[in-house]
């Protein structure tokens, strides 16, 4: 009989520790960052402008565009120091064979921009799908 009452006072705290999480969980996770970035596409020259054009202000460093066969951080592109602050209305950086993405940017391609503050932590921010 004790033993019985020992397994319903376990399912108990472990149903109640449950719901206390579902109750106080964060819903935008972790991160919770939001920052979107427009895109110009020049053909002629195969390139891609992105631009910072909302949300939040985010170090350079923790920005990562990506591509299929390429990533690097916004900091490198744009020759800045890591820590700095990439912010809405900001400078654009450029994509392209002569810059420091090195490669040039097709209709082809699709570009992913994530805010990655650590290793196992990626948030999307926006794309570009050609």
């Amino acid at each position: 009989m004790a033993s019985v009452g020992i397994l319903v006072g376990v399912t108990l705290l472990v149903t109640a520790s449950v719901g206390l999480g579902v109750l106080f969980v964060d819903v935008d996770g972790e991160s919770g960052v939001n920052a979107t970035f427009s895109f110009e596409y020049r053909g002629g020259s195969s390139l891609l402008l992105i631009s910072p054009s909302g949300g939040d202000p985010l170090p350079a460093g923790d920005i990562v565009v990506q591509a299929r066969a390429t990533s690097t951080t916004w900091a490198d592109i744009a020759g800045m120091a890591p820590n700095e602050t990439v912010e809405p209305g900001g400078l654009p950086i450029q994509l392209s064979d002569s810059s420091a993405w090195g490669s040039s940017v097709s209709t082809a391609q699709t570009i992913e921009l994530y805010y990655v503050p650590t290793e196992y932590n990626r948030t999307l921010l926006d794309s570009w799908a050609g």
